[in-house]
């Protein structure tokens, strides 16, 4: 295949998954568990496989940090960096040893408490921790002047998004009831709308842990 080609194909494999909710939802959960890893690789990695978890390289499991090892027989997950080299990264479910790779887990009494004292969110009406968040980000994006008074669905994928990458960085249970809605803009508006909501959950996280602290 030409280079062309594949960078067609990637492409519209990318637009896909914008615009389907479920695979943005697995997306989002990616990135905020694997924050070593840039957006522009992160997508390419859960195109190749959908149910990867953590990620790193051959040489980073092997690391004296990691101390895990591939398996033997595993293949690596391809992806293509900014140069356009191939490169490869294992899933944790491809290696043996320490379990240093473990993520960190935001606590949830701690996400909550730092996003009512940011807001002032009346959080405590509503009964999940999910909804508790989605409260909470719909009141820092209002007090923020975030909000589009012209186009009230990327408004909702705003919400949808910040709420989701904040929830994926606790020790979230099943959350098979939570619907997202898909991207429905170009390939490029689709990508930038993620990487803007991406920056912003990263921000707002340190924002809430100033306001807890």
């Amino acid at each position: 295949m030409s280079e062309t080609g594949r960078l067609s194909k990637r492409n519209n494999l990318i637009q896909d998954m914008m615009l389907d909710g479920e695979k943005l939802k697995a997306f989002y959960r990616f990135t905020a568990q694997n924050p070593h890893i840039n957006l522009h690789d992160a997508c390419q990695i859960l195109i190749n496989r959908p149910n990867a978890t953590i990620c790193y390289s051959y040489d980073e499991w092997n690391s004296e940090e990691q101390q895990r090892r591939i398996i033997a027989g595993r293949k690596g997950i391809p992806y293509y960096d900014a140069d356009g080299n191939r490169r490869f990264v294992f899933d944790v479910s491809d290696t043996h040893g320490k379990e240093n790779y473990k993520r960190n887990i935001y606590p949830m009494g701690r996400l909550l408490k730092g996003l009512k004292a940011l807001t002032d969110a009346d959080i405590d009406e509503v009964e999940s921790d999910y909804q508790k968040i989605q409260v909470g980000v719909v009141e820092y994006l209002s007090q923020n002047g975030v909000f589009s008074e012209e186009d009230e669905y990327r408004n909702r994928l705003m919400v949808e998004g910040l709420t989701y990458s904040l929830y994926s960085k606790t020790d979230y249970p099943d959350n098979t009831e939570i619907h997202l809605h898909g991207m429905v803009y170009s390939l490029k508006e689709n990508a930038d709308l993620f990487k803007e909501i991406h920056g912003s959950a990263q921000l707002l996280l340190g924002e809430i842990e100033e306001a807890y602290e």
